[in-house]
């Protein structure tokens, strides 16, 4: 795929965080952030290229402030909408198909 290609998406990706235990063994929750799937009607995008995105971990440190650890890559595309009103997203790559709506 090349930049500047038209492609079909029905999914993008969405930033979501939550709270879950970090590890078997510690008795505390900590914040992760991950990249979720979201469906969406079938439309026809502008490919823009390939981004490397991440899940991880994040806590706070005193002196430091908030600190991120990965956890996970994720190789995602970065497309934008024809219509010129919208903003650009990420989609996994089980989204992107070549065939037009």
């Amino acid at each position: 795929m090349k930049t500047g290609d038209k492609i079909t998406v029905q999914s993008r990706l969405r930033r979501c965080q939550g709270s879950r235990q970090y590890g078997k063994n510690t008795p505390y929750n900590r914040r992760y952030k991950s990249w979720q799937a979201v469906d969406l009607l079938p439309c026809e995008v502008l490919f823009l290229g390939y981004r490397t995105l991440s899940n991880g971990w994040t806590d706070w440190e005193s002196e430091c402030g908030y600190i991120y650890e990965h956890d996970k890559y994720i190789k995602a595309a970065l497309v934008i909408r024809l219509d010129g009103r919208s903003n650009p997203f990420y989609v996994s790559r089980e989204g992107l198909t070549n065939e037009k709506p």
